[in-house]
């Protein structure tokens, strides 16, 4: 791999932009992989990783261990729930109410209409869970409340016009990125946008390039493309953690720092690093958590700063870190 070739890659991926374009990885040659001594199946091999799939009882028991005694009575428009947590009705508040109407007016009227008629449907609901099965699908109303109360991320495709229907797989994906990281990382913005954009379009900053050469897997927004959708499990995580990443550096206010950092740094984790010290902070972040045997030999340096400042002390080289609230939850939820 020489240094041309090198600069022409990096300028292929400033030129496009966004983590969301490249990560360089799945349509890379072997010989790309060995050469920056990282790829994606090792991300497979993660330590600690979060359970891959929750059951439907998962999401019933963790929301029975938030029943408050004595029973509140909580009206939600024509819903009135009882003995529910007040924080279950708020998640289900915000992902049901419109954000804003989009260019799509079609699109806003149709969702309002469907909300309206599943409203009414769900008005013998006493129970949060209840009203989001009738009103998101049996399986996914669940997982969008449990999102929700747990990290504040709204993925709710009849709040925000752009956004489609997650299915089953992709929220659970979703779910075990958030897990995969310390709790205490979260909330990092109240009420975020986390969306599976519209199957098959692109959004209007990239509506000058050809839907067919459209690369990007997500933005920091945080939105999900067609192309995250298609891609492995494992990957999909490790492309939600890099955008987090960027709203977790921007939370701690570490451009400045990590720039410094990294001012004489040679090596990087991968050829994407090298598009800027924002991207070359998310992709550290990321090997952080998934690949922290190349990170630390990589870049001693930027290891222990993340350890130190970001993680504070937690790490995944060997064992996983001390009990969280999340695995807390999982516990619990489980039964356990």
């Amino acid at each position: 791999m020489n240094k041309s070739f090198d600069r022409f890659m990096a300028k292929i991926v400033w030129k496009f932009g966004f983590f969301a374009i490249l990560l360089m990885g799945l349509s890379a040659s072997a010989d790309d992989y060995a050469f920056r001594d990282f790829n994606p199946e090792m991300i497979a091999q993660a330590p600690c990783p979060s359970r891959a799939w929750r059951t439907d009882l998962f999401y019933e028991r963790w929301a029975a261990h938030r029943v408050v005694d004595p029973p509140p009575s909580v009206q939600m428009g024509p819903l009135n729930f009882r003995g529910e947590d007040p924080a279950l009705v708020y998640a289900l508040m915000k992902l049901t109410s419109h954000a804003s109407r989009g260019t799509d007016e079609h699109k806003s009227e149709s969702y309002e209409t469907l909300l309206e008629e599943n409203l009414k449907k769900a008005r013998s609901c006493r129970r949060v869970l209840c009203a989001a099965k009738i009103i998101f699908g049996q399986r996914l109303g669940p997982r969008l409340v449990y999102l929700y109360a747990n990290y504040s991320f709204n993925s709710s495709h009849l709040r925000y016009d752009e956004a489609s229907r997650m299915n089953l797989a992709e929220i659970e994906d979703v779910i075990s990125a958030l897990e995969d990281l310390p709790a205490d990382f979260f909330p990092l913005v109240f009420n975020k946008p986390l969306v599976r954009f519209q199957h098959g379009k692109i959004p209007e900053e990239y509506q000058s390039q050809n839907p067919k050469d459209f690369k990007v897997y997500a933005t920091e927004r945080i939105r999900l493309f067609d192309r995250w959708s298609n891609s492995k499990s494992f990957y999909r995580r490790y492309v939600l953690v890099h955008e987090l990443a960027h709203m977790i550096e921007t939370s701690l206010n570490l451009d400045d720092e990590w720039k410094t950092l990294i001012k004489n740094e040679t090596t990087f984790i991968n050829l994407y690093a090298k598009v800027d010290s924002r991207e070359d902070f998310a992709e550290s972040f990321s090997a952080y958590r998934y690949t922290p045997q190349i990170l630390l030999k990589i870049s001693p340096a930027r290891y222990s700063y993340l350890k130190k400042y970001v993680f504070e002390d937690k790490e995944y080289l060997k064992s996983c870190p001390q009990d969280n609230r999340a695995q807390a939850v999982l516990r619990s939820a489980a039964g356990d």
